[in-house]
């Protein structure tokens, strides 16, 4: 069934410019954790523990308003569930973003809530990243991308001598899982150190917090006000694009 994703009217035409680099929305959905385009073929690295695979599809078409991809083939992984054919477009104020599901009997509800629960958080996610970009065009928004992926080596920010932390958020099966169970989650300021979000709005309770920046993501779990995990995929330094918190359980 097609998710809906309202747009609001200020934020049409940035979509439409995400949409001409496909990577530039599809990694906006947190499920995803990597995404290149080469000629008419995307790359695409999902890290939940169902879809956990690397798999290249073949853009079938690219527009402002319009996306269609279909599988090719696996690089690596076996998934227990895969999305062999997606499609996002824009139908009058909303984001359409409908797929094919690939699963076993066993997983396949489990793998579709899990997709559409990822696929959801571009409701918050879109607004505030297009708050930032309205004012770029494309060329602008490509170019700082590639700057971001460019400025020296992959700098992983690493908040202390690993053993101090309780939780290994290296495990990708792990924060999946996190991710997969989680009871809420919500939408932080990007604009606010992560420090000053934990002392007013993570105070109790047990939260993975996914920092998204332009070229990587950083996990860092907390429980009860005290960081006890981080975890650094690629490049985490600067201003994140998007800051969402999963209200998890822990045991």
């Amino acid at each position: 069934m097609p998710l809906n994703i309202a747009v609001r009217p200020e934020d049409l035409e940035c979509v439409k410019r995400l949409m001409l680099n496909p990577c530039e929305i599809l990694k906006l959905i947190p499920i995803v954790s990597d995404c290149t385009v080469t000629g008419d073929t995307i790359r695409l690295s999902l890290t939940d523990d169902l879809f956990k695979s690397t798999i290249v599809y073949t853009i079938l078409e690219r527009s402002p308003t319009k996306i269609a991809l279909a599988l090719e083939y696996l690089v690596e992984g076996e998934p227990k569930a895969r999305m062999s054919e997606l499609w996002m477009y824009i139908e009058e104020r909303n984001l359409v973003i409908d797929y094919k599901l690939e699963a076993g009997f066993r997983v396949r509800s489990q793998a579709s809530r899990n997709l559409d629960t990822s696929i959801q958080a571009l409701r918050g996610v879109i607004p505030i990243v297009c708050s930032r970009v309205e004012t770029h065009p494309a060329e602008a928004l490509e170019e700082g991308m590639e700057r971001a992926k460019g400025t020296g080596p992959a700098v992983a920010i690493k908040a202390a001598p690993q053993p101090k932390y309780k939780y290994d958020l290296s495990d990708t099966r792990f924060r999946a899982r996190l991710v997969r169970e989680a009871k809420s989650f919500k939408l932080l300021p990007t604009d606010v150190k992560l420090e000053e979000i934990i002392a007013s709005e993570l105070k109790t309770g047990a939260w993975l917090v996914l920092e998204a920046f332009p070229s990587g993501k950083k996990y860092t779990l907390v429980e009860n006000g005290n960081v006890q995990g981080v975890y650094c995929e690629q490049e985490c330094r600067g201003e994140p694009l998007t800051v969402i918190a999963y209200e998890i359980a822990l045991g």
